[in-house]
């Protein structure tokens, strides 16, 4: 299946997608004209695509990059399309996916109150509200397309979540190689969860993409280069604005980066080192002379205290399960509890429980349990040789999961937050899935012999 004849396929797909999306939208959409703008922005979106990776990829995989891009991006903008054109949302659960029209009020607000409304939101963004960047990222779309189009913003992410396939692509080339990177790129592409959150209007692949970017960026070279500053800049205010503890860890991510740099003189180790940090700390100067530092850990500290309530009252809300620190208080039992919940819950017994889309889950998570037995013990032979790149990528999905366990451990939020580690789980998997052919086609090889010795 990673044969590139078969990827080559991705773009007949995207515009066979494209123009059954354009036949479909008039009886789809009749009643809410204003949906219309979604085909407009698609064909954009794909054409941008297309034109990046021809122009950003390496000629021996390019056909790869931009055929498994486009096809990504067409099963994302399938599962928008029944999402929101259909109205299956509705029926499968669709929770925290709302805020999209907060991106139109701010449209509504530029509109009318020109770059004083701008200027505002920018403000409110990044000092007066804390995780909301996503609602401008939406909104600057709304406002080039006029009109508060769901769909569009579905497409939007759609776009975002095929974009992480080739990210996650690019990281297991670098660390490992082409074999497992297409691997993990099948797997990104296909894996339910990922296509959920793409194609809907939540800001959870927004999140993961610039995750997942920024580690890409930071382990792509052997050292950190001016181009990859001005490129790390926007990624890291986007995450900043759209979920702030997530780029305080990149930030310590960045700096373990550095320190494993492998330079051989002192002096280029200490730029490299110095560099970073440099970045790092005009960011925290400058946060902390708007007092955004002071109201993160302020906010912090009050979702600490105020977190087993709100664990529950999600956890009533949408049929996800309890709080599981209420079932036993002793960190031996509860805290290897919690990182099981996060990493393999819902569990197979509790089909028929909570709503569609966790019982959906539930053959995905048992293809997960595969895949973390498959690749845990595989990734012991080759992490030596490859810590000083995958070492960054392991420690950002370490303090990414353990702040969740430990202070979001609850079964429905855990489904959500642990798809940014998902990645790293397919790249352990795609090492013992290639080490598991390996071993079959030597077996194989080894039968022949012998039936030919004994002929």
């Amino acid at each position: 299946m990673t044969n590139s004849k078969f990827w080559e396929r991705g773009e007949l797909i995207f515009w066979l997608t494209f123009f059954a999306l354009v036949l479909q939208s008039p009886l789809v959409l009749l009643s809410r004209p204003e949906e219309f703008m979604f085909l407009p922005l698609t064909l954009v979106l794909g054409l941008v695509g297309m034109f990046l990776l021809r122009q950003n990829s390496e000629p021996s995989d390019r056909k790869f990059q931009v055929g498994i891009f486009l096809m990504a991006f067409s099963v994302r903008l399938w599962a928008g399309f029944f999402l929101y054109g259909y109205d299956f949302g509705k029926a499968i659960g669709d929770e925290d996916a709302g805020g999209y029209v907060d991106g139109w009020t701010m449209a509504q607000s530029w509109m009318h109150n020109g770059l004083d409304g701008f200027f505002n939101s920018i403000y409110t963004v990044f000092v007066g509200q804390f995780n909301i960047g996503q609602q401008m990222i939406w909104g600057l779309m709304m406002f080039v397309i006029g009109g508060p189009s769901r769909l569009a913003v579905s497409a939007l992410n759609s776009f975002a979540g095929a974009g992480l396939v080739i990210v996650a692509y690019r990281i297991t080339k670098i660390i490992f190689s082409e074999k497992e990177a297409r691997i993990v790129a099948l797997c990104i592409t296909f894996w339910f969860s990922l296509i959920l959150f793409s194609a809907g209007t939540s800001k959870e692949i927004l999140v993961i993409f610039l995750e997942w970017s920024i580690l890409y960026i930071i382990i792509r070279g052997k050292t950190l280069t001016r181009n990859d500053i001005f490129l790390l800049i926007p990624f890291l205010l986007g995450l900043y604005t759209t979920r702030f503890y997530a780029f305080y860890m990149c930030c310590a991510t960045i700096l373990i980066r550095f320190i494993l740099s492998g330079n051989k003189t002192f002096f280029v180790y200490v730029r490299d080192a110095s560099l970073a940090f440099s970045v790092i700390l005009v960011f925290m100067f400058a946060l902390n002379s708007y007092g955004v530092l002071n109201r993160d850990f302020q906010t912090y500290e009050r979702r600490t205290e105020d977190v087993s309530q709100w664990r529950n009252g999600v956890a009533e809300t949408t049929g996800s399960g309890v709080d599981l620190y209420q079932e036993d208080q002793t960190a031996l039992v509860s805290v290897p509890v919690a990182v099981g919940y996060f990493f393999f819950s819902p569990f197979p017994w509790e089909l028929g429980t909570g709503t569609f889309r966790k019982n959906l889950a539930i053959p995905e998570n048992l293809a997960l349990m595969f895949l973390f037995g498959v690749g845990i013990f595989s990734i012991k032979s080759v992490f030596k040789e490859k810590v000083n790149k995958l070492l960054p990528i392991v420690a950002f999905c370490v303090l990414y999961a353990s702040f969740h366990i430990s202070t979001l451990a609850n079964i429905g939020l855990a489904w959500r937050h642990k798809q940014t580690v998902v990645p790293l789980l397919f790249m352990f998997a795609s090492v013992g899935i290639i080490k598991m052919g390996a071993a079959t086609q030597k077996q194989k090889k080894s039968q022949v012999r012998s039936q030919l010795h004994r002929v």
